[in-house]
């Protein structure tokens, strides 16, 4: 990706050794990559992170409190909505597919929001051992909770591509 931004620099007329745009090729590409990461993600990688969210939560001796519970009965509803995304859209329901994926990104939405309100009970704690446990573990669900909305977004992707 460096070598094409230096190659389309010297199609422009520029020198791409120049002060000014000696990390650009770099800083293009970083952008590119972090602009496309939702094009990688998929349901697999959402469901390996809940079950080694399950493990962590084993190894830190940490049960599922309100929240946790909450936060995973959303990632769960969402990954769900995005099957049915996924089936409509092999289906050819291209409609289906994207209200459908809507639907799941709507569910991560209340995911955040569980977030938030559980970091903000959390500050209330002594127990530094049950804070930093806690805290772990529902970052790591709130993080699933955006690899789902990235998959959503390859749905409306792969449909939009099709037009």
């Amino acid at each position: 990706m460096q070598d094409l931004v230096r190659q389309l620099l010297q199609a422009l007329g520029e020198d791409p050794d120049r002060e000014g745009l000696l990390s650009t090729p770099r800083r293009v590409a970083q952008s590119f990559e972090f602009l496309t990461s939702g094009y990688h993600a998929n349901l697999d990688e959402i469901v390996n992170d809940a079950k080694n969210l399950v493990g962590e939560a084993e190894a830190m001796s940490t049960e599922p409190d309100r929240p946790i519970a909450a936060m995973a009965a959303e990632l769960g509803a969402g990954t769900r909505r995005l099957d049915q995304a996924l089936r409509a859209f092999v289906a050819g329901d291209r409609e289906a597919a994207t209200a459908t994926a809507d639907r799941a990104v709507k569910e991560q939405r209340h995911l955040q929001h569980t977030y938030r309100d559980a970091m903000s009970e959390l500050v209330k704690n002594e127990n530094f051992g049950e804070v930093t446990a806690k805290r772990e573990l529902y970052r790591r669900l709130a993080r699933a909770g955006d690899e789902l909305v990235l998959v959503a977004e390859r749905v409306w992707y792969a449909v939009l591509k099709e037009r």
